[in-house]
């Protein structure tokens, strides 16, 4: 798994140098703005979780430290998912209820329980059928979201690419609730893995590192790409702990 260990505790702790150097929470992925608009001492509590995902980060790189950097990542993670719980009913009460809406709304803390999923195969490598199904269940999430919401999935997808942005947005969503499936029914599931970390690499090169070229000072776009190589070293640890 040294792999995805790597990745993950990469991603994490350039998540956290982006905190330290902006002094507050990436909006898009710590979304600490949904828990009210003045929040006392905010940003000495960006500062505090800049240093827990740089120190997490690079613990889960050591053997001797990796059980408590895992730990730490996990709470941190669980922390950024319990942001968006408000969203739950301040969203609704703004746009109105519908499917589309709602599936959008479990996306977000779903992205956080993929590293926190695989935190949880370092600490405790038994709790694999557990894991295997949050993962089952955000991938199906993650595929559901682009499904609904094609439209707004194809505004990521290279004007260059060939065939319609939404007829991206479609394919890359069956992808993604195929793999949700595999990992519940165990069949194909490592296979199914491993091409999942590679689309989310995909991602990165063809959707995330084009948002930092367009704005080099934007928060968001920097912990867009952070947060992916996360995911992507979590998903590929998964992908070692099936095999």
């Amino acid at each position: 798994m040294k792999l995805g260990i790597r990745l993950l505790g990469l991603g994490s702790a350039a998540a956290g140098v982006l905190d330290l150097i902006y002094g507050e929470f990436e909006a898009a992925h710590q979304p600490i703005q949904a828990l009210g608009d003045h929040i006392p001492g905010v940003r000495v509590l960006a500062y505090v979780t800049g240093l827990w995902l740089v120190a997490g980060g690079l613990a889960i790189q050591w053997p001797r430290s990796r059980r408590a950097g895992a730990i730490a990542l996990a709470i941190i993670y669980s922390c950024f998912a319990a942001f968006q719980i408000p969203r739950f009913w301040t969203a609704p009460a703004l746009l109105g209820s519908s499917w589309r809406l709602f599936v959008g709304l479990v996306t977000g803390p779903c992205v956080q329980l993929v590293p926190v999923a695989a935190c949880v195969l370092v600490v405790a490598p038994s709790r694999t059928r557990a894991v295997r199904y949050t993962f089952a269940i955000c991938a199906i999430v993650f595929g559901l979201e682009h499904l609904a919401n094609p439209a707004d999935v194809a505004t990521m997808i290279p004007a260059w690419m060939p065939l319609p942005g939404t007829w991206w947005a479609v394919v890359t969503g069956i992808c993604f609730v195929a793999a949700g499936v595999a990992f519940a029914a165990r069949r194909f599931d490592v296979l199914a893995a491993r091409l999942l970390a590679a689309m989310f690499g995909v991602f990165s090169a063809l959707s995330l590192v084009p948002l930092v070229v367009a704005a080099p000072h934007d928060h968001v776009a920097w912990g867009g790409n952070a947060v992916n190589l996360a995911i992507i070293g979590a998903t590929w640890l998964f992908a070692d702990a099936i095999t």
